[in-house]
């Protein structure tokens, strides 16, 4: 699906992005250890606080949520114009609930799927393709494959989202061993342990996973917390009811 931006608009994220310090992490980047601060390095599944932001390269975040939009990965953060919102956000014309209420939620579905998702989209990459741009419009096609700027170019190719079960060896470690670690890992985000997990933090932890790996995730959580089953099965609902909203 081809999906359109204002160029000057994502000129201006890529410069902020590019001029800062220190920037954000992904949740895909929480994977990559290169990235961690000294003796931080234990988590295969970091946190935030594990990440050095110094080494976090410039790019910007392309994000489906509510819609399709692009915001700088640079700290301090970059607010709207109006100072009412904590990022600014170049949204896709095509995908903009603001302007395009009856088609954003459809369009976010077909290039994202149900779920919620976030690519990291390098600053070289997005340079690239701005210098190719031609009037004041920047054109991406997104599938559920690597996404690419328009025109379709092999050096333009983006992240995909990572799922779970994508983890290659260099960040995880194959065997049954290393699925329980990353589930433990994702479990980390809001508890130090599976036992310590509350069952208001669950939902968070379920939708923090790609919709092909929840059942094997949840399955690991019920079998050691059975009394989180309830908590569990209404996250699922949750989630199953936004997607098909």
């Amino acid at each position: 699906m081809i999906v359109t931006f204002d160029r000057a608009l994502i000129e201006r994220l890529l410069a902020h992005a590019e001029a800062a310090s220190e920037r954000r992490a992904t949740l895909t980047q929480l994977f990559d250890k290169s990235l961690r601060k000294p003796g931080h390095g234990a988590r295969e599944w970091g946190r935030q606080d594990d990440i050095d932001p110094a080494k976090i390269p410039a790019g910007l975040w392309l994000v489906g949520d509510h819609g399709i939009y692009m915001m700088s990965n640079g700290l301090p953060l970059l607010p709207s114009d109006d100072g009412q919102k904590p990022n600014l956000c170049a949204y896709a014309r095509e995908a903009d609930p603001a302007q395009n209420a009856g088609r954003a939620h459809d369009v976010k579905r077909q290039a994202f799927g149900g779920d919620d998702g976030c690519e990291f989209l390098e600053a070289t990459l997005v340079r690239q393709a701005l210098r190719q741009a031609s009037g004041d419009t920047l054109r991406m096609t997104i599938t559920r494959k690597p996404s690419n700027f328009w025109p379709d170019r092999p050096s333009l190719k983006s992240f995909r989202r990572r799922k779970m079960s994508d983890a290659t060896p260099d960040t995880v470690s194959a065997g049954p061993q290393s699925r329980d670690q990353i589930w433990a890992s994702a479990v980390a985000v809001a508890a130090d342990s599976v036992e310590q997990l509350r069952r208001c933090d669950v939902d968070r932890v379920v939708s923090l996973v790609d919709a092909a790996d929840r059942t094997a995730l949840t399955g690991w959580l019920i079998a050691r917390r059975p009394d989180l089953a309830g908590a569990v099965a209404e996250a699922l609902s949750a989630l199953a009811q936004e997607a098909y909203a």
